[in-house]
């Protein structure tokens, strides 16, 4: 049985004259995971669930200090012992698909998942366990800058399952990934429970954690609220921060929202997009009026992302042409036209606080981080001193600069729990009605583009 006794965590807050000041990020955590058991652990964005496993595997950014006990059989772990144990028996599967090495194609990738757990490398057996992932054979020889999120976040899954570790600690893994396939990859975690295998498993998808984990364990201001085992998952036995993020869910509490109106417009015009040698789009045409929030709802890997960067002029189409008011995209002053990008940790310079790159766009206003729920000092830390939910509200931060008149958003609030997603689309639909502002929606939550969406597209 994997224990946590007492786990508390701190970052340093101030530093003057070499003195620090800690402030407490998590207090007290204690809980079990026992062999064969999937535990899902919730909560709101920023409170430490991705620390949490962090803690586990000994990989705390240095401005964090950890105190507690971390057992194993009734066994105290050090750090040197954990870090021994990792990649055997804590398997990790990383929030962020940066942790895929740019340089490795994918096949070299499970070779070395292979190589480190001692096992012969099986062709025949990778491409059943890439089928299984619903992923094609073609994959082994690609590069991680030619997957797509929810394709990267599935050879992840792969290469967790390929080292037969005792416990997989998994970091929103269904994120990014279409209704269909995060039901098979969860079916698939569960049949590794079933053989014995303990799953830690951090998400903000509460449905899924009700109908896939044994137990959910919810964290909220550093202490854990709710530790209820699936049988018994009902508001009366949940603790009122926990009821709160359920009753937000867009499948329970719809939002109401009008339809502004507009006269500007972002239109392509035959569209051709290839990408790794693939034709993802073809002979594309549509348009989107000021005012208007279209979704776009496909299965992952049909290039949406792909498609949303072209449509932000981030990326050339290989045919066609994408016109804002029947004139091309302008490249050499703002474009009107922005993308909250689905992996915003990729697109913040690494070396330059938070706030410098927000400012390179504009200079925000209190009230519009007050709405999107970003803290000021959030601006003045790296992207690294930042979770996935941070990053994801100042991505948004960025993008909603006053000139801004069509927002694309790639699975915009994705990494933020149900209550901090509710409360951010109800603004942003707010500036779609006051500007107007037209959005193309893409996400894989049909609740979802069902409730704030004007038309819809979607692609089989």
């Amino acid at each position: 049985m994997l224990s946590l006794r007492q786990v508390t965590l701190e970052s340093v807050r101030y530093r003057w004259y070499g003195a620090r000041r800690w402030s407490a990020l998590l207090q007290n955590v204690s809980f079990d995971i026992a062999p064969g058991e999937m535990v899902a652990l919730v909560g709101g964005s920023g409170e430490g669930k991705s620390l949490l496993l962090q803690c586990l595997l000994d990989l705390l950014p240095e401005n964090l200090r950890f105190r507690g006990e971390i057992m194993l059989d009734g066994n105290r772990l050090d750090r040197h012992t954990i870090r021994q144990l990792r990649g055997n028996t804590f398997s990790y599967v990383p929030q962020g698909v940066q942790a895929l090495n740019p340089m490795l194609n994918i096949k070299k990738h499970l070779n070395r998942a292979c190589y480190l757990t001692g096992r012969a490398w099986d062709e025949e057996q990778m491409v059943q366990l890439l089928q299984q992932s619903d992923l094609e054979p073609a994959v082994l020889e690609r590069f991680p800058r030619q997957l797509s999120g929810g394709m990267a976040k599935r050879i992840l899954a792969c290469h967790a399952s390929l080292s037969q570790a005792r416990y997989i600690l998994a970091d929103e893994i269904t994120a990014w990934l279409d209704t269909a396939l995060a039901n098979q990859l969860l079916e698939h975690l569960r049949g590794l429970c079933e053989k014995g295998c303990g799953v830690l498993w951090v998400t903000h998808d509460l449905l899924l954690a009700a109908r896939y984990a044994d137990r959910i364990v919810a964290l909220h201001q550093g202490h854990i609220t709710d530790d209820i085992r699936r049988e018994r998952l009902q508001l009366e036995e949940m603790s009122e921060p926990l009821k709160r993020q359920w009753q937000a869910l867009p499948e329970i509490n719809p939002l109401f929202m009008q339809t502004g109106e507009g006269g500007r417009m972002l239109s392509c015009r035959d569209l051709v997009i290839c990408h790794g040698g693939k034709v993802l789009w073809q002979n594309l045409t549509f348009a989107i009026s000021a005012g208007e929030r279209v979704g776009i709802h496909a299965p992952s890997g049909t290039g949406k992302t792909t498609l949303g960067r072209v449509l932000a002029g981030w990326q050339k189409p290989t045919a066609g042409d994408v016109l804002l008011d029947g004139r091309p995209l302008p490249l050499h002053q703002y474009c009107p036209v922005q993308l909250v990008p689905q992996h915003p940790e990729l697109t913040f310079n690494p070396w330059r606080s938070a706030g410098e790159t927000v400012r390179d766009a504009w200079r925000s206003d209190l009230e519009t981080m007050r709405r999107l729920y970003v803290q000021p000092e959030w601006l003045t830390r790296r992207p690294v001193q930042l979770s996935g939910g941070e990053l994801a509200r100042i991505a948004i931060l960025r993008a909603l600069d006053p000139r801004t008149r069509f927002l694309i958003a790639d699975e915009m609030t994705a990494q933020l729990d149900p209550s901090i997603q509710k409360a951010i689309w109800a603004y942003v639909l707010e500036v779609c009605r006051s500007r107007p502002l037209g959005m193309l929606v893409i996400s894989h939550q049909s609740a979802l583009l069902d409730q704030i969406c004007t038309r819809h597209l979607r692609v089989e």
